[in-house]
């Protein structure tokens, strides 16, 4: 039975999906429209305008230039270069204003889906919250829902990705009429570049990223240590500071070295996409001087083919590398998905759940109880029968480590069983929701947790609105309310 609930166990993983970049971007335009509407507005607002301004002052330079040989009057120079300051200026307020429309609705998608990820936190399977492999799951996740990657940066790559689809569309079509194949040329060295930054991206979130998941979560961990009044004092009495130091050292070694092995990949894929570049850079120039000199091209042509053929080969590299870049937050997006998407441990299904008896007496019964922790080699607790009811007193003594916690994380349900079953009222307490069951228990545990609260709501763990506050004095000062 826990075998089969193992949520990280070899089959849990390979259960994990890992979807199209298709998936994800549509995921993330979803999240936007449930959100802020408005946010997909600014964007494909400013995807198109932010477009069409480059081409503005290259086809008015072309004009211009046009004029100035065909002889034409000073005021027709003056009516292109006016009409493409207006249209240039309409265009910039456009982009200018989607941007803050994007900033202000923005921060709105961010906080909503983040609210979500912590809520998932709050209702997750309290065996899952002490699993170190759910807990590096979680740390990847929250890369996916936070404000420089996943959802929000994946938002904006695919608005850079529409802009220069469009740009490289308009340029395209005005490059064409000079030699269609020099387009090809530079579309498939662009399509080089791009399978090797993709593949660059996926090792280096593999390799660097994931990896480095387990390694930011001890350094926070020593840093609290080492920063944390509550600690001070065993880090005196136990001349713990050379001990800590030399972990913190070793794991920031650790990750250190993961790090040089990211920068290392970036260098050698930096390398290889300046040789792609430069051959490109030559192929351009070396034709359009070509056509100049032994051809039929104009000197305004050749202005507008030099800038439109410029702005090709970027929107081409800017598109594989904006792809990439959607490719890395597509992986993050899938793994903020796999969390918040996890499924709760228990096997019985919601539909299978029966309302908890009503009852002013409860008896809860352990029979043939056993459970061992994840990736333990021995039971914490093995065959162990009990019998609880309400009204009576039991004292429970034992060394350390003999299963008191763990006996009283099955009985509230933060655990479940491995083997056997937990009776209430003779109904086995899997067949009740958790939390309804969760309300039968008012737990005091060893270690005392006072939330940043009012006494009330500490006491009643309840809003505000719904606390009395007499009762809740009451309580605390250990009078029957």
């Amino acid at each position: 039975m826990g075998a089969e609930r193992g949520i990280m166990s070899k089959e849990g993983k390979e259960s994990k999906k890992n979807r199209w970049v298709i998936s994800n971007v549509l995921y993330a335009f979803k999240c936007a429209w449930n959100c802020k509407k408005l946010f997909l507005v600014g964007m494909m607002l400013w995807a198109v305008a932010t477009a069409l301004v480059g081409y503005v002052w290259q086809f008015a330079v072309k004009y211009v230039i046009e004029a100035i040989e065909k002889g034409w009057d000073a005021k027709t120079v003056i009516y292109i270069v006016v009409a493409a300051g207006v249209i240039y200026a309409a265009l910039y307020v456009v982009e200018v204003c989607s941007e803050q429309i994007q900033e202000y609705t923005g921060s709105y998608i961010v906080y909503h889906y983040r609210r979500k990820y912590n809520r998932k936190f709050m209702a997750m399977d309290f065996e899952k919250l002490e699993n170190p492999e759910m807990l590096d799951e979680a740390e990847k996740a929250g890369k996916g829902c936070d404000f420089g990657g996943g959802i929000l940066i994946g938002l904006c790559n695919t608005e850079y990705f529409l802009k220069d689809l469009v740009s490289a569309i308009i340029a395209a079509v005005v490059a064409a009429t000079l030699n269609p194949w020099l387009l090809l040329v530079f579309t498939a060295i662009g399509l080089i570049k791009a399978v090797i930054q993709v593949r660059t991206k996926e090792v280096d979130k593999r390799e660097c990223w994931d990896k480095m998941s387990p390694y930011y979560r001890k350094l926070r961990y020593l840093g609290q240590v080492q920063s944390d009044f509550s600690f001070a004092k065993d880090v005196r009495l136990f001349n713990m500071r050379e001990f800590l130091k030399k972990k913190h050292i070793a794991t920031n070694a650790a990750a250190h070295k993961l790090f040089l092995g990211h920068k290392n990949r970036w260098l050698k894929w930096n390398v290889k996409n300046l040789a792609l570049s430069l051959l490109e850079m030559a192929l351009q120039y070396g034709y359009l001087i070509y056509a100049f000199c032994f051809g039929d091209l104009t000197i305004a042509y050749f202005t507008l083919y030099i800038t439109v053929m410029n702005t090709y080969t970027n929107s081409i590299r800017y598109l594989f590398d904006y792809y990439a870049e959607l490719k890395n937050n597509s992986m993050q997006i899938d793994d903020y998905r796999n969390f918040v998407e996890e499924e709760e441990l228990s096997l019985v299904k919601r539909s299978d759940l029966i309302p908890i008896p009503k009852s002013d007496k409860y008896v809860v019964e352990f029979k043939n109880v056993s459970f061992k922790y994840k990736g333990a080699k021995v039971y914490a607790l093995k065959n162990v029968n009990l019998t609880l009811e309400t009204g009576k007193s039991l004292a429970i003594v034992g060394l350390n480590g003999a299963g008191k916690t763990t006996l009283i994380k099955l009985l509230c349900r933060l655990y479940d069983v491995s083997e056997g079953e937990i009776l209430l009222n003779g109904i086995n307490i899997l067949r009740f929701d958790r939390k309804e069951y969760y309300k039968l228990f008012s737990a005091v545990f060893q270690n005392v947790e006072l939330f940043a609260l009012s006494l009330g709501e500490n006491v009643a763990m309840s809003e505000r609105s719904k606390v009395d506050d007499k009762k809740s004095r009451k309580c605390a000062s250990g009078r029957r309310a």
